[in-house]
């Protein structure tokens, strides 16, 4: 259950803070339990140019994009556990920040990744897109069963 903004340490950039978890009373322990794991395998990797994290969700955590407030907005209404631009390895040994990983509520265990494909009409933004779709699928993503495009 989404509970809304809550005042907390400001101090701390959204890539390290943990307390995310807590807009998610109602999720059960294996969601809190993932939360906490995700958002500290992020906080390893430090964060991904955090100059352009300029629009803040309800929530407190900074995105890139209207479009990616709006598709977090929907999420955290919804009660369904996010991590935005989490680090995924992929098989060629290249890291991408995916925009969303998603923590499925029918089982707790799946994940499903969301790439926001926001900017199709730069030339430069289509290649490395493309690039990712290709490199997703080589890793075993496949789209509309663990990874959507929007």
């Amino acid at each position: 259950k989404y509970t809304g903004f809550r005042d907390i340490n400001r101090s701390i950039p959204h890539t390290y803070r943990l307390e995310s978890v807590d807009y998610y009373e109602d999720l059960p322990d294996a969601g809190k339990e993932w939360m906490r794991k995700k958002e500290a395998e992020k906080a390893e990797y430090g964060p991904w140019h955090p100059e352009g994290l300029i629009h803040t969700v309800s929530n407190g955590i900074k995105v890139r994009t209207k479009s990616e407030m709006a598709i977090a907005e929907i999420l955290l209404r919804n009660g369904i556990p996010f991590v935005y631009e989490l680090p995924h390895v992929l098989k060629n040994g290249k890291i991408v920040h995916t925009d969303f990983t998603i923590l499925s509520t029918i089982d707790y265990k799946t994940e499903i990744l969301l790439e926001h494909e926001g900017s199709m009409a730069d030339s430069g933004y289509r290649d490395k897109h493309a690039w990712r779709v290709e490199n997703y699928y080589l890793s075993g993503y496949v789209p509309n069963v663990n990874i959507f495009f929007t």
